[in-house]
């Protein structure tokens, strides 16, 4: 199977991003001949293609705000690509790079297979850039084949809003097992949050509701526009309590020496890195926005959290994981049980490759 990937952005490792490189890496290992067309600068993302040996081409000109002229050159270079490649599948990935790969498809000469992380619409995003990107994919979601949506959330919100086909299908975001095997530690308090410093995230909550609470260190690990700001809101407050790690490319040492993982959002899709906490075996506490609580259930590995719960209750609710240890270990046991039946990047492959070969045959 020839497989060429599209993403808008190189020079950060998000959900997405994370996403293309567990699967290109996976089709790779497993024979396929794969290739990631990427836009923007080179960067964090670009560096692990290189690493595991995926060949990609970047485009610079790629950005993910719109500019007509820019666009449609971009849009040309793009579409000699996917002419030179003649790949039997087209994955693209992020908006810009789904309405890009779209246009290009409006004969529907190729096999494009939209992957939605969490649509541009979703309840939380800012109400004019929802209206605008609603109306984008209604004008554009026909020049896909297929849809892969991450998260029964926005399978719902897509088939409501009616901008995804018939061969729609879910498939779970999926991520590489990298657990030691270790006990965490529950006399040694670390929380740690993974993620970018942006609209979407709330760090700031999650500050508050730590605050006060005694011997414990919060751990953040993410860049962003955001962080600086952040940084500057607390100089204040202790700082041996909150740890700002910024971008890092392998977080598993420190979720491996974490005893709860946190992600306070404003909206989400179904986000990788809860999963790659749960990999490690660490009890959750994440906001019920989008499709990301769909791998916690409340007293079992973990909490949701109502997007309008203020600090004082998800102070509360760390309170409760900390106050009982052996419910605390048990969240612990059944977060990575939860993992290895139903999240594992093995899965996901397996889940997407039968997909993909439907769609090859004569009944896709």
């Amino acid at each position: 199977m020839n497989v060429l990937f599209f993403i808008t952005r190189g020079d950060t490792l998000g959900g997405a991003q994370t996403h293309v490189l567990t699967l290109a890496n996976k089709f790779s290992i497993h024979g396929h001949n794969v290739f990631v067309c990427v836009g923007g600068e080179p960067g964090v993302f670009t560096n692990e293609l290189k690493k595991y040996s995926i060949n990609f081409c970047l485009i610079p000109e790629l950005k993910n705000s719109y500019n007509v002229l820019r666009d449609i050159r971009v849009l040309l270079k793009i579409k000699s690509i996917f002419n030179n490649i003649n790949p039997d599948i087209i994955s693209a990935h992020s908006t810009k790079a789904n309405v890009i790969a779209r246009l290009i498809n409006f004969n529907k000469k190729y096999i494009l297979v939209s992957t939605i992380h969490g649509w541009s619409f979703s309840e939380g995003i800012p109400f004019f850039k929802r209206k605008l990107h609603l109306l984008i994919e209604k004008l554009t979601f026909r020049f896909s084949t297929s849809f892969i949506i991450v998260s029964k959330y926005d399978y719902q919100l897509g088939s409501n809003s009616k901008v995804i086909n018939s061969l729609s299908v879910l498939i779970y975001n999926g991520v590489k097992d990298s657990f030691k095997n270790t006990t965490i530690d529950t006399g040694n308090i670390k929380i740690i949050m993974v993620a970018r410093f942006d609209k979407q995230k709330n760090q700031l909550k999650l500050i508050e509701a730590c605050k006060n609470i005694d011997n414990i260190q919060v751990i953040f690990v993410g860049d962003g526009p955001l962080l600086e700001q952040t940084r500057n809101k607390i100089k204040k407050i202790d700082t041996r309590k909150f740890i700002f790690k910024g971008l890092i490319t392998d977080v598993n040492p420190l979720l491996t020496d974490s005893t709860i993982f946190a992600l306070i959002s404003n909206w989400e899709g179904f986000p990788m890195s809860t999963l790659e906490a749960m990999s490690h075996g660490l009890p959750v506490l994440v906001s019920n926005v989008g499709g990301a609580c769909e791998c916690v259930i409340d007293e079992v590995n973990g909490y949701r959290v109502d997007k309008s719960a203020s600090p004082i209750e998800i102070g509360n609710l760390i309170h409760k994981m900390l106050a009982n240890k052996t419910k605390l270990l048990m969240m612990s046991a059944n977060s990575r049980n939860m993992y290895l039946e139903n999240f594992t990047d093995e899965i996901m492959y397996k889940n997407t490759f039968n997909h993909f070969t439907f769609l090859l045959s004569p009944h896709g």
